[in-house]
């Protein structure tokens, strides 16, 4: 399984990007491993880009001396879902223990998808969204999750300063060529109108996929969007 992929982080009009990105893929044996990850901190706590950061650290970690390792030992995609969650859950009780100590409040949305082979887990909580747009599909983004909003526009879930996560978890397989967009609300807010570029027919290499990147962030700067603006976008098969 061929991967090719690109990143895009824009500041916009805010004093920090607040938006982290991980992206990483890797050979464990006979399977290509990707992990792709957006983590829009929470401007309005004390921490938000921090919350981000250290996250998709713990993340990274965890995929290297826990997912790996299964995948090595030829355990079933169950057992890697449930690694994956437990990694989760214990940041988010590590965050909070480290924000009572500290008398600090402080969280960050996350968007992230697992591939191991032709398996897939994307795991979504807060506003940043995945989408996958599929071969001949003339770009159009279907997403895999939905926003996590209160009626009051509020997060209703994150990692941090929150209970248990809530999360949105969906698993599957991949056929075929897909193109998968994971993006923080300041890029996907104002994506209509520009789903044509994201086709996985004009998406050959890295070098297209940044400048369709870009043009999309010139096109929701161009829409008024003043937030940070965050993506990964990659190819698979």
């Amino acid at each position: 399984m061929k991967v090719t992929g690109e990143v895009y982080r824009d500041r916009g009009e805010r004093i920090r990007n607040e938006d982290s990105l991980l992206f990483c893929v890797l050979r464990a044996g006979r399977k290509r491993i990707v992990l792709a990850a957006v983590a829009d901190g929470i401007g309005s706590l004390d921490l938000g880009a921090e919350a981000g950061s250290f996250v998709l650290e713990r993340l990274r970690s965890g995929l290297y001396h826990t997912i790996v390792p299964a995948v090595n030992r030829k355990k079933g995609f169950s057992l890697i879902r449930r690694c994956m969650l437990r990694e989760l859950i214990g940041i988010s009780m590590r965050m909070r223990e480290y924000g009572r100590e500290e008398k600090v409040s402080f969280g960050t949305t996350l968007s992230m998808i697992l591939i191991v082979g032709r398996r897939y887990l994307a795991i979504n909580l807060g506003d940043s969204l995945i989408f996958r747009a599929f071969w001949r599909s003339k770009g159009r983004l279907i997403p895999l999750c939905r926003p996590d909003r209160n009626p009051d526009g509020s997060l209703s879930s994150g990692i941090g300063s929150f209970p248990v996560p809530k999360l949105f978890m969906k698993t599957g397989y991949l056929t075929g060529k897909s193109v998968f967009l994971i993006a923080s609300d300041g890029f996907h807010t104002h994506l209509s109108g520009t789903e044509h570029l994201f086709s996985p027919e004009l998406l050959p290499d890295e070098e297209a996929m940044g400048r369709r990147l870009k043009e999309a962030g010139r096109r929701i700067r161009k829409s008024g969007e003043k937030d940070n603006a965050s993506a990964i976008l990659f190819r698979v098969g």
